[in-house]
């Protein structure tokens, strides 16, 4: 008897390995480089500053530092630099979620025409793919 079907076993295993492992890099980085771009900040208008699609106003600091991440609904990071290390322990099938709590952060986003996260969402699709490439490259089995 060969050990034939043991070694199929053991390298559809290790498969399975290194894709979970590609995965959960995929799904990390993609959501660090979302979440990242979207809780960027540009001098508000009140500070000389104008209307920057895609930046978060900065005045007092307070819709920026009213940033939160949540995976699975449990807040992992907040404030301006929430996007930095909240994702670490994040998995591939994880929920991830960028809220602003600041009362009137709906306001400025549509209404004073900001639109931090309508300018940055579309992205994801393109991040994902970027991102598989890199770990087709980095995640070996």
């Amino acid at each position: 008897m060969t050990n034939e079907p043991l070694r199929f076993a053991a390298d559809v295993d290790a498969w399975a390995r290194a894709s979970e492992k590609r995965m959960n890099v995929i799904v990390r980085q993609s959501t660090q480089d979302l979440f990242a771009l979207a809780t960027r900040t540009a001098p508000a208008k009140a500070r000389g500053g104008e209307v920057r699609p895609g930046f978060v106003p900065r005045d007092l600091g307070i819709l920026a530092g009213s940033a939160q991440i949540l995976i699975n609904e449990q807040v992992t990071g907040d404030g301006e630099e929430a996007a930095e290390f909240a994702i670490v322990g994040m998995k591939a099938g994880d929920t991830a979620t960028l809220a602003w709590g600041a009362i009137y952060s709906k306001r400025v986003h549509y209404e004073g025409g900001w639109l931090w996260i309508d300018t940055h969402a579309p992205k994801w699709p393109d991040l994902v793919s970027r991102n598989v490439e890199r770990a087709k490259k980095q995640v070996r089995g």
